[in-house]
C-alpha cells in the first residue's frame, strides 16, 4: 500500500551527523539470503497513534519489528517514510547499499513491545472495553522468515495478554500460517489474518515482488486459514492497470473467497514517488512487456492514472459488498467530487486533497477512539442493529451482529462503552450480550467443519460449552449419529458431553413431600415467574423472554429457586 505524499527516496545527505554503529546502537547480524542483516536498539515497537487508522486497518495502534524488509517490492514506500532515520542513513552510507539491499530488525522486539504496554509493572491498556484493532506491520513483513514469524508470535502474545486489543496481521508470506498456529486457541477470536497480492499470476508478481511467497502459496494459505475457522481479510494491492478490469475483479473475488473475509482492502499503484516507474522497469526486465506498457500509459498522464484507478474501483465494487469493501484512494482536487460520491460504496479518501470529515476536529472518547463514524461504518451499524432488533431470538445472527459492533466500536458516536450501548439500545445487560457473542462464536467455530449438526438454541450451546473446544465437533457428530432423524435437544448434547468427558450424570432425585411424593411449586413463586415474563413481553425484551421460556422447556422447571 502507498502512504501519504513524502520524499521520493531516502537521501544519504539529509543532514545526519557522522555517527558510527556503536553510538547509534547498530549491530551487524549476519545475512538473510543475499541481504546483510542489522539489529538496531530501539524503544519503538508499538505505536499507539497511527495514520493507518485513517485507512480503517486499525483503531490507532500499530506494531513493527523492523525498519527494512527481507522482501524487495519495487512499489515499497517505507524508504520514503524513514527518509530521515539516522540509523538507516548510517548503515546505507557506511556499507554503500540501497534501502532494499538490507534487512534491519529491532533487537529484542517482543521485550521492547512489552515494556511499552506496561506502566510501573502494570498493564497500561487493560480496560476490557478497549478492544481496538492493532495493525502489524506498517514497515516490514510480519512473516518474512521463520524467525521473523516467531518474533511476530511473541509480540502478539504480549499484546494479547496485556490488552484486550484485536490484532490484524498482513503478509506476503505463506509463513503467516506459522504465526496463526503459534497463537493459543484462547486468543484465536482476537486475531485477523490477511495475505496481500495485487495479481493472481505468480510469475507476474515475482517480477516486482522479489523474495515474497508465490501468489499461489499465499492464496493456499488464506484458504487454509479460512477452512480452519480463522478470521481473515483480503488485501488486493498493488493492482496493476488491466486490459479487462471486470474479469480481473471477478477472478480476484473468487480466489479471495470474499464471503469468508471480514473486509477486503484494495489499492492501485500510487502516482506519487517512483513506484510506477520502478514497477514498469522491473516488468520490462522480466520480459513482461505487455504489462509494462500498460503501466507506462499511466506514469506521466494524470488523467490516464485517474481512469485506471476509477476503473479498478468500479470493477471491484461490483463483486465486493459495500459493507466489506475498503478502496484506498489518494484523491486529486479534480477527481475529488467523483470519489466523494463513492464513499458509501467503499471508497476511502486519502491525501492532502481529501475533505475534512467535519468542520471541527472529531473529539476523542475515553478510549482514545474517534467518536465520528465513517459513512461505511454508519451503514454497517444500521444493518447490525436491524438484525438485532428484528430477530432477537436468532441468537447466532444477534451474536454476530453484537460482535461486529463491539469489535468495530460502532457504538462510539453515542456511547463510551459497548456495555452502555447495549443497555440503552436493546435493554440488554452486559452478561447477556457477552453470552450471545460467545455462543455465536461456538457455532461459528463449528461451521467450517462441514456436514455437522449445529446447536439450534442457547440451551443447546450452553451444554456444548461444557466440553473442551477441540472436542465439540466430535460431540455434535456423535449426537447426530445417536439421534438419527429425531429432533436435537439440549439433553442429547448434555448426555454426549458427559460421555466424551468421562463423567457420569447422576441427577439429584426430586424432593418429595411425605404425603404424595410429588414436587409442588408455591403459588407466589409461580405468580412471580409469570410476572417476570409479562414484564419482559411488555418491554419488548424478546431475547430474555425466549431465553427463560427455552430454559423452562429444556430443564422442565422454571428459572427461579423453588422452596419446597
Amino acid at each position: 500500500m502507498q502512504d501519504k505524499e513524502s520524499p521520493e527516496s531516502m537521501s544519504l545527505n539529509s543532514g545526519a551527523q557522522e555517527e558510527d554503529f556503536e553510538s547509534l546502537g547498530i549491530e551487524e547480524a549476519g545475512r538473510i539470503g543475499t541481504k546483510p542483516r542489522f539489529l538496531i536498539h530501539s524503544k519503538s515497537v508499538i505505536n499507539t497513534e497511527s495514520e493507518f487508522e485513517e485507512k480503517q486497518l486499525c483503531g490507532g495502534p500499530t506494531f513493527t519489528a523492523g525498519h527494512a524488509c527481507v522482501f524487495s517490492c519495487k512499489f515499497c514506500y517505507v524508504h520514503s517514510i524513514l527518509s530521515r532515520n539516522k540509523r538507516l542513513i548510517t548503515i546505507m552510507k557506511q556499507k554503500g547499499l540501497g534501502f532494499q539491499d538490507i534487512v534491519v530488525e529491532i533487537a529484542d522486539a517482543p521485550l521492547v513491545g512489552r515494556k511499552s504496554l506496561l506502566s510501573r509493572g502494570k498493564p497500561k491498556y487493560n480496560d476490557p472495553s478497549d478492544q481496538r484493532v492493532i495493525f502489524g506491520s506498517p514497515l516490514v513483513d510480519v512473516a518474512g522468515t521463520m524467525d521473523q514469524a516467531d518474533v511476530t508470535v511473541e509480540i502478539c502474545l504480549e499484546i494479547l495478554k496485556l490488552t484486550h486489543w484485536h490484532i490484524r496481521l498482513l503478509s506476503k508470506s505463506h509463513l503467516l500460517l506459522r504465526v496463526a498456529k503459534g497463537i493459543p486457541h484462547e486468543f484465536r477470536s482476537r486475531m485477523i489474518f490477511g495475505l496481500s497480492t495485487g495479481t493472481l499470476d505468480s510469475s507476474l508478481a515475482k517480477a516486482y515482488e522479489v523474495g515474497t511467497s508465490h501468489v499461489s502459496n499465499r492464496l493456499e494459505t488464506l484458504h487454509k486459514l479460512q477452512d480452519d475457522g480463522y478470521r481473515t481479510f483480503g488485501m488486493v494491492c498493488p493492482i496493476l492497470p488491466q486490459e479487462n478490469y471486470d474479469q480481473f475483479a471477478q477472478e480476484v473475488a473468487k480466489e479471495l473467497r470474499v464471503g469468508n473475509c471480514e473486509h477486503v482492502w484494495a489499492e492501485v499503484i500510487n502516482q506519487r514517488g517512483n513506484s510506477l516507474r520502478a514497477t514498469s522497469q522491473a516488468l520490462r526486465e522480466a520480459n513482461r512487456t505487455k504489462e509494462a506498457d500498460l503501466v507506462d500509459k499511466v506514469v506521466e498522464d494524470a488523467t490516464a492514472w485517474e481512469e485506471y484507478a476509477q476503473n479498478t474501483f468500479l470493477a471491484l465494487q461490483k463483486v465486493i459488498p459495500p459493507e466489506k469493501f475498503r478502496f484506498l484512494q489518494y484523491v486529486s482536487k479534480d477527481a475529488l467530487s467523483w470519489w466523494q460520491s463513492k464513499t458509501k460504496e467503499g471508497a476511502i479518501l486519502l491525501g492532502k486533497e481529501k475533505p475534512p470529515t467535519t468542520t471541527k476536529p472529531p473529539t476523542k472518547n475515553n478510549l482514545g477512539v474517534s467518536e465520528r463514524l465513517s459513512h461505511i461504518e454508519r451503514d454497517d451499524l444500521k444493518r447490525y442493529e436491524k438484525d438485532i432488533l428484528n430477530d432477537m431470538h436468532a441468537f447466532i445472527r444477534v451474536g454476530k451482529a453484537l460482535t461486529a459492533i463491539k469489535n468495530g466500536k460502532l457504538y462510539r458516536e453515542t456511547h463510551d462503552t459497548f456495555e452502555a450501548y447495549c443497555i440503552e439500545k436493546f435493554d440488554m445487560g452486559r452478561a447477556h450480550a457477552y453470552r450471545l457473542i460467545a455462543e455465536a462464536r461456538v457455532v461459528e467455530d463449528l461451521s467450517p467443519i462441514g456436514d455437522i449438526l449445529l446447536p439450534a438454541n442457547e440451551a443447546q450451546v450452553r451444554e456444548l460449552t461444557k466440553a473442551p473446544q477441540e472436542k465439540r465437533g466430535e460431540i455434535m457428530k456423535l449426537v447426530a449419529t445417536k439421534l438419527g432423524n429425531a429432533q436435537l435437544t439440549a439433553k442429547a448434547i448434555q448426555e454426549t458431553v458427559e460421555q466424551v468427558n468421562g463423567t457420569t450424570h447422576n441427577p439429584t432425585p426430586a424432593r418429595t413431600t411425605p404425603e404424595n411424593k410429588r414436587v409442588t411449586i408455591e403459588l407466589p413463586v409461580f405468580v412471580k415467574w409469570l410476572e417476570v415474563l409479562k414484564n419482559l413481553a411488555e418491554q419488548n425484551q424478546t431475547s430474555d423472554l425466549v431465553r427463560l421460556l427455552s430454559k423452562a422447556q429444556e430443564d422442565q422447571k422454571i428459572a427461579l429457586e423453588v422452596p419446597l
